[in-house]
């Protein structure tokens, strides 16, 4: 009898987990051993089950799976975790690779995408769609240019997390309540988003931060 790997889901949304869990469990060679719907619960699981693998989301709640990810890789530095998400590919899959992230699929991929994400990921390479692995090589290749073509790439994983929920439209409040920071924090990294960039202004920052998530979502 084949021996089953164990994976773990975090994502906070019941009927996409039961999903998940339910696509996984017919695999022959795979078995969820639990699941969570936020980080601190996932932490604690993860620590009393030790499974092979982890799938993440990137966003849980009112917390952000970047730092998810940066503390599990703290932990198990060689447990694989693969980020599935509906924030695309682009916006998202580095940052989540240099978090300690083995791999990003997009939730609107076919489920057997997962599925195969999973097997690579367990076998201890890297998986990311043909698009951006292409899109990947392609700004190694160009990376000063892109470097000043795009000036959000110079931002900090905690300022890219404040500038992209600026660009969703939210307040200095409601980003401190989801970041665990204190507004004056929040305004710190405001003024250090808008040095990087050059902007003079909250209301500029606010409108360009809006238009790049837009433009983003919808190359």
């Amino acid at each position: 009898m084949q021996n089953k790997r164990n994976v773990f889901i975090v994502d906070d949304h019941p009927f996409v987990m039961e999903g998940m869990a339910k696509l996984i469990n017919e695999e022959a060679d795979l078995n969820v051993c639990g699941v969570a719907g936020n980080p601190a619960s996932a932490i604690k699981e993860i620590d009393k089950l030790l499974p092979d693998a982890v799938t993440i989301d990137i966003t849980l709640g009112k917390k952000n799976g970047l730092d998810l990810i940066k503390e599990l890789k703290y932990r198990y530095p060689s447990m694989p975790m693969l980020v599935l998400s509906m924030h695309d590919e682009r916006v998202y899959a580095e940052r989540c690779l240099k978090a300690g992230a083995s791999g990003y699929v997009m939730k609107s991929e076919d489920p057997s995408v997962l599925i195969a994400a999973l097997r690579k990921i367990l076998k201890g390479k890297v998986y990311l769609s043909e698009v951006m692995t292409d899109y990947m090589l392609m700004k190694a290749a160009n990376q000063k240019k892109i470097a000043a073509e795009s000036p959000v790439e110079s931002l900090s994983d905690r300022e890219y997390q404040v500038f992209t929920y600026l660009g969703q439209g939210m307040k200095n409040k409601n980003i401190a309540e989801i970041l665990n920071l204190s507004v004056k924090t929040v305004d710190t990294f405001k003024d250090n988003i808008k040095h990087k960039l050059n902007i003079a202004t909250s209301n500029e920052l606010m409108q360009f931060a809006i238009s790049w998530v837009h433009s983003e979502e919808n190359k």
